[in-house]
């Protein structure tokens, strides 16, 4: 198609004009015109599947409180869904936290992964199958805070809530595998004025792992204390019957922390612990 020399002058133009637009919204954001916006990392525990950044559309809890740091300060915000967006949390207009009137500087309490029932205490549910989906990453409890600021960005430093468990293979099993975590609790107890998590209900429950990379799988579970004997994996093998492994002594698994097992599988079905 032949263009004419006015009509590229335009095409040019209107491209500069949307250029503009773009860089102006970005600078909207971070300067509050559109309230105020979040950037975020993630600490070290590094039990989320994309290991230390936010995924475009991952959606957070924030709280925001006026005079006192977190749930001590009188509550200005509550439960406010913010989305991942271009290295940015935001929200929609009717979600959008804007600065106070009265220049009061605000301090911050997030929550990932958002839900409509997250609250100063709420309970949580684990993914029973944590292989399927964005099951994993939904059930990698983390929460952020923040001191009293007037910033229209904030930082928001995400931390684990709960237990990575990390299974490795000494030698590949013999085909593909499936590993679950079996009588386990599922369900966390979690207060965010204390900043505090702890398993509830049942140790009775099974969740199947999510694949680490070669010959390793790994899962998040409520902090808990193994029963003796009663918990470990259970190891499937294409159709073959499930292969056991019980822990031999009660482990205490804490909050925001990574433990792994490597299980060496021997020809005749035996599972053991490599020390």
């Amino acid at each position: 198609m032949k263009i004419s020399l006015k009509q590229k002058y335009i095409f040019l133009s209107v491209i500069a004009m949307l250029f503009t637009e773009c860089s102006q919204t970005e600078e909207d954001m971070l300067n509050g015109a559109s309230g105020v916006c979040f950037t975020a990392s993630i600490g070290q525990n590094q039990t989320r599947a994309t290991e230390d950044s936010f995924e475009t559309n991952d959606e957070i809890s924030v709280f925001a409180f006026k005079g006192e740091t977190g749930f001590s300060g009188e509550e200005y915000a509550h439960n406010r869904k913010y989305t991942f967006q271009s290295q940015l949390f935001t929200a929609d207009e009717e979600n959008t936290i804007k600065q106070p009137t009265d220049d009061s500087q605000l301090s911050y309490v997030a929550v990932y992964p958002y839900s409509t029932a997250t609250d100063a205490k709420f309970s949580f549910q684990v993914k029973e199958d944590q292989s399927a989906g964005s099951n994993y990453t939904q059930s990698d409890l983390m929460m952020a805070s923040t001191y009293p600021t007037d910033a229209q960005a904030p930082t928001l430093m995400f931390s684990h809530c709960l237990s990575s468990i990390v299974v490795n293979f000494a030698k590949a099993p013999a085909g593909n595998a499936s590993v679950k975590m079996v009588n386990v609790s599922t369900t966390v107890s979690a207060d965010l004025a204390t900043a505090t998590f702890s398993s509830s209900g049942e140790a009775n429950q099974s969740v199947v792992t999510a694949f680490n990379g070669t010959n390793s799988y790994k899962a998040v579970l409520p902090p808990q204390t193994t029963s003796m004997g009663s918990t470990g994996i259970e190891i499937t093998v294409g159709d073959a019957a499930p292969l056991s492994y019980k822990f031999p002594a009660s482990c205490e698994w804490k909050s925001g922390i990574r433990y792994a097992y490597t299980l060496y599988i021997a020809e005749d079905g035996t599972v053991s612990d490599v020390k």
